[in-house]
């Protein structure tokens, strides 16, 4: 018989935030969006615009105020100035949505 370690059960507090297995990949999706929908930041596009114009910085004033919510213009115009693939833009602005739509750097 092989020895197989105990998986170390705990009761995951809420206080504690995201865990690295509420991210943990599905068969053919790149990873779960846990914590905001895009819908969130469509209906407050006001005030996500200027996290969203501090995380990518190369978006003009006129990029942000065109995208007007939309998430595919978003994608879009990430491609045209990070020169990003589709899936690279989407991954990004799903990283972006799993930290609530806040900016990740600083």
């Amino acid at each position: 018989m092989e020895f197989q370690p105990r998986e170390q059960e705990r009761v995951k507090d809420p206080m504690d935030g995201p865990t690295t297995s509420d991210f943990r990949a599905e068969p053919g999706v790149a990873f779960k969006r846990n914590t905001t929908d895009w819908s969130v930041v469509s209906s407050d596009w006001a005030n996500r615009k200027p996290a969203l114009a501090q995380e990518w910085s190369r978006l003009t004033e006129e990029d942000v105020e065109g995208i007007d919510g939309n998430r595919r213009s978003l994608q879009e115009r990430l491609k045209a100035r990070y020169g990003w693939t589709d899936d690279e833009s989407a991954t990004q602005i799903d990283t972006w949505l799993n930290h609530g739509g806040k900016r990740l750097f600083l």
